[in-house]
C-alpha cells in the first residue's frame, strides 16, 4: 500500500485526514477525531496506526492526550479558505484521478475555480498530469 493508497484508498482515512486539514495547523487530539467522525476506538486505532505506518501523521502523547498531526506540509491545506480544502479532500478521494469539471461538480465553487486548483498545483498540494489530464492525491505516481 503507498501513502497515496492510505489515504485515499480507504474513506476513513480519507476523512481522518480531511479532519486534519482543518484542524488548527493540521493536529488533534484522538478523542476528537474519533468523535468528530463518530467511530469507535478500534477503528480510530487502526487507521490512524496505518496512517502513521506510512508516514502521514505523526502521534504524540501530551500529558493524557495523544495528539496526532499530518507530516507533510502539502497535505495541510491553505489558510485562504474553504474551497482549497474542499478541492484538496475531493482529489484525494478520487486516487484514480478525476477531470476539473467533476471537481467543480462536487464543490460550490465560490469564485475562480480555475485559479484555486493551479494555485494547489503549484503549491504541490495536488497534482496535474497532462497526459491523462486528470488530478490526483499528492502522492499519486502518474503512468505514462
Amino acid at each position: 500500500m503507498t501513502p497515496s493508497q492510505a489515504i485515499s484508498g480507504n474513506k476513513i482515512r480519507g476523512e481522518i485526514v480531511t479532519h486534519l486539514n482543518v484542524s488548527k495547523g493540521g493536529t488533534d487530539y484522538f478523542n476528537n477525531i474519533k468523535r468528530a467522525l463518530n467511530l469507535n476506538n478500534g477503528s480510530i486505532n487502526y487507521h490512524l496506526r496505518v496512517l502513521e505506518e506510512k508516514g502521514i501523521v505523526a502521534s504524540e502523547m501530551c500529558g493524557s492526550r495523544k495528539w496526532y498531526r499530518l507530516k507533510d506540509p502539502a497535505l495541510i491545506a491553505s489558510p485562504s479558505g474553504d474551497v482549497y480544502r474542499e478541492i484538496i479532500s475531493i482529489v484525494m478521494q478520487h486516487e484514480e484521478g478525476i477531470r476539473f469539471k467533476d471537481i467543480g461538480m462536487n464543490i460550490d465553487a465560490r469564485g475562480n475555480l480555475t485559479k484555486r486548483v493551479s494555485d494547489l498545483v503549484r503549491d504541490g498540494k495536488i497534482f496535474y498530469d497532462t497526459h491523462t489530464k486528470l488530478y490526483y492525491p499528492v502522492r499519486k505516481q502518474a503512468s505514462g
